[in-house]
């Protein structure tokens, strides 16, 4: 409340990913910005957030020279369970975009709450359910929601998906939920309803978008839900 009035003042924490390939290593670039009611973005990584952005994967010998290079601090070569991004890592493409966008998001939520202040962190994606089987980073996401909490922020997740999108259907994740579902017609919007109300999340949703025009973006465009 400010002078009698309520003050609506959210901040928004959006990440993005990319890949960059080449015929021996890969490397997996991350970009985190921080919004508030300005027009322009309170922080951003790289930058004020950080200097690591980009994880590389690439043979055992070329992680270790970068590692042991100071010049190249910004680049990511091991996940935050301390293995390297090497050809024997037990990881997939999938597993390092979550590695750099999970860790990247979670600092920019505790630099909101280091600010303080409280209100509202909206998040553009999931806070919880993608990484409830990976627990090393359930842990790093918890932390930065609980820090939230501390300063009397309520965080919330937006995730969108197609329709189909079956990201929450691997068994590692149904097992974490303690899910059953036959996997050939799982979807990430049953397990989203079956599993809050099983680990005492609050989910609004899931909802569907469809696209009702007449024209052919009728049929390029496939249903979306989200909660």
């Amino acid at each position: 409340m400010e002078g009698g009035a309520w003050r609506f003042a959210p901040v928004a924490v959006d990440g993005s990913t990319r890949k960059l390939a080449g015929p021996h290593f890969s490397a997996y670039v991350v970009g985190v910005a921080v919004y508030g009611l300005g027009e322009k973005a309170m922080d951003f990584i790289p930058g004020g957030l950080g200097r690591r952005f980009l994880a590389l994967r690439a043979p055992r010998e070329v992680l270790t020279q970068v590692e042991r290079d100071g010049r190249l601090d910004f680049l990511i070569v091991r996940g935050s369970d301390g293995a390297y991004l090497d050809e024997d890592c037990d990881c997939t493409e999938e597993d390092i975009f979550d590695e750099v966008r999970v860790s990247a998001e979670s600092e920019a939520l505790i630099r909101v709450a280091e600010r303080g202040g409280g209100g509202l962190a909206v998040v553009d994606g999931p806070i919880y359910f993608d990484h409830w089987a990976k627990t090393h980073l359930l842990k790093i996401r918890m932390t930065a929601v609980e820090r939230l909490r501390e300063a009397g922020f309520a965080a919330v997740g937006v995730v969108k998906r197609v329709d189909k999108s079956q990201k929450l259907c691997t068994q590692g994740v149904l097992d974490a939920f303690s899910v059953e579902v036959d996997r050939r017609y799982c979807n990430d919007a049953y397990v989203a309803s079956i599993a809050a109300p099983k680990s005492g999340i609050y989910l609004m949703g899931p909802f569907r978008l469809t696209y009702v025009g007449r024209d052919i973006r009728r049929y390029a465009s496939p249903d979306k839900v989200f909660w």
